[in-house]
């Protein structure tokens, strides 16, 4: 899959027509002389704003053509502009047959997703289908969406532009990284990389619910306590059958016995459903108290102090936050309802426990009427209190066994599924060992001398580097990604991939010329394109003739992106 065409019409008219060079080097390049900006990194002409066009076209919600991820200000004629001005992102695709693919986004609902003149009714199922059309998978049989793996070839914002491998939000883990990265190279079975990613994700999820609901009463100290209470009720039980009974009450204490039998089961269902709305309770509570409202203004100038600290953040303290609130709401309401349906269910089994007691209670006070029972009756009360104490134990025990049986099981697949997957493992690292990093450390050699290559640890299930040098400068570490990105494109063609063969990176001015000079050497060879915004003044060491023929866009401060 490569790039085509990008076009950008406001009422039905073109502002900008963008043709891609099918391969090679495509240079968006701001003409405005450096003495004149405010940056050595643009003006502001919408280099940026073109990537982000792009990643528009691919999914994307939008908002960062708008919105200024640091402060979470809007720009408010940009937006007027984008929501008002009926403005249409057309971007034409050319496929592995040479078919065109054209895509078509907007603000305005009307002239939104769509996919050859066909319209998707949301943005999950437009990505649904570019998913199946850039890598050929079905929703239905991965785990991995577009918009986290498309991250990889369109690089539209700071995180993923500083990232080698990490390039996705904080919120992501290794599992996902593992399975992402396992997709691109080829692994044969996605059906195995869908399940081990399911499974790792319930274990988790299990251990978690597992700690929340131990506490201080860990398993092993409530099978002592059980012993202790199942010895004292044995003991109680010894003492009744010492008291002398006369025949006439056999009859009543047996149908005490099946009274008594049947309240006790019934206590135990329900000190079992009062355990669980406990941690359900508990839960909503923890959720309640996260959903913080601190006023951002507040942190404002320590959120600043962080960005120059922490330049990498990519997120505005009121998107996190809004993005926190939400992901609470839901799990909020989730368990709202959850609780609900156990009080509904409480209610029901107290209704039927209460005539159980009532008799329960009546054949007592016939007992007790004799005048010969006070002693058994005291028994019978501190019985009673051990068998409620029981069946609230039991249930937590049940519980935690249940969690425990469901871990294992899960741990259980997981060892079948590592055991086919391990089948695939060799050819896997051969194909990464043999052809990826026989690209990756001679582009990594040609651009700064070094020969980095990248292998797979299946103990730890992550991708790493070896032969890399740490706390690098921005500039050495950007042509370590553009060298990862080439060797993808390389290692796709060899392998006979059909995944996109173009990358999409902003920012090239932290490069030093030398490595700018090697890194266009070298897509200039590719069998796929580089697309790099960039200032013209930056590449003058080039020459006017090699910049115009691979300039696919030139703005300036006279000539924006939007030409507004």
């Amino acid at each position: 899959m490569l790039l085509k065409k990008l076009i950008v019409s406001r009422r039905e008219k073109i502002i900008r027509d963008v043709l891609f060079n099918e391969k090679g080097l495509n240079l968006i390049v701001d003409s405005t002389p450096i003495r004149v900006m405010n940056s050595e990194s643009g003006n502001n002409v919408g280099k940026t704003t073109f990537i982000r066009a792009i990643d528009f076209c691919l999914g994307s919600t939008g908002k960062d053509l708008y919105k200024d991820k640091e402060t979470g200000n809007d720009n408010i004629e940009v937006k007027d502009f984008l929501f008002n001005e009926d403005v249409i992102f057309e971007l034409d695709l050319l496929s592995n047959d040479n078919s065109i693919i054209k895509l078509r986004r907007s603000f305005n609902s009307e002239n939104d997703l769509f996919i050859d003149n066909v319209k998707y009714s949301d943005l999950k199922k437009y990505c649904f289908k570019l998913n199946e059309l850039f890598f050929g998978i079905p929703a239905a049989q991965t785990k991995i969406s577009f918009r986290t793996i498309i991250k990889k070839f369109v690089r539209s914002d700071q995180h993923s532009e500083s990232s080698l491998l990490k390039v996705l939000s904080t919120f992501k883990s290794d599992n996902d990284y593992e399975a992402m990265y396992l997709y691109l190279f080829g692994f044969p079975d996605q059906e195995i990389i869908s399940k081990r990613l399911n499974i790792l994700t319930e274990i988790k999820k299990l251990n978690a619910s597992l700690k929340k609901m131990s506490g201080k009463s860990i398993l092993p100290k409530l099978e002592s306590r059980l012993i202790q209470i199942d010895q004292s009720i044995s003991l109680q039980e010894s003492i009744i059958k010492t008291f002398n009974l006369p025949k006439t009450y056999d009859d009543l204490l047996d149908k005490l016995k099946f009274v008594k039998s049947d309240s006790t089961e019934l206590s135990s269902e329900i000190a079992n459903i009062n355990l669980k709305l406990s941690l359900s309770n508990k839960s909503k509570n923890e959720l309640t108290e996260s959903k913080s409202n601190i006023d951002p203004k507040i942190i404002k100038n320590l959120y600043q102090e962080a960005k120059v600290l922490i330049p990498e953040i990519q997120k505005t303290f009121e998107e996190v936050l809004e993005f926190h609130n939400k992901m609470v709401y839901n799990k909020l309401n989730y368990i709202e309802k959850h609780i609900l349906k156990l009080e509904k269910e409480k209610r029901q089994k107290e209704q039927i426990l209460k005539p159980i007691l009532d008799e329960q209670s009546r054949i007592l006070t016939l007992l007790d009427n004799t005048g010969s029972f006070d002693d058994l009756i005291k028994v019978r009360e501190e019985l009673n209190e051990l068998y409620t104490n029981r069946g609230k134990i039991v249930g937590q025990i049940d519980e935690i066994k249940k969690i425990q049986k469901s871990i294992e099981d899960n741990t259980d697949e997981l060892e079948k599924v590592n055991e086919i997957f391990k089948t695939y493992l060799d050819a896997l690292n051969e194909n990464i060992q043999e052809i990826f990093n026989k690209h990756f450390k001679n582009y990594t050699f040609q651009t700064h001398g070094e020969q980095i290559y990248i292998l797979y640890n299946p103990e730890s299930r992550k991708f790493e580097f070896d032969n890399i040098k740490g706390n690098v400068g921005d500039g050495y570490k950007k042509t370590d990604i553009i060298a990862l990105d080439f060797a993808f494109i390389d290692y796709f063609e060899t392998m006979g991939l059909n995944f996109p063969r173009f990358v999409v990176h902003d920012k090239m001015e932290i490069i030093h010329k030398n490595q700018i000079l090697k890194v266009f050497e070298i897509a200039d060879k590719l069998n796929g394109q580089f697309i790099i915004s960039v200032l013209k003044e930056r590449l003058s060491f080039l020459g006017n003739e090699y910049i115009q023929n691979h300039t696919i866009l030139e703005l300036s401060e006279n000539d924006k992106f939007f030409r507004f």
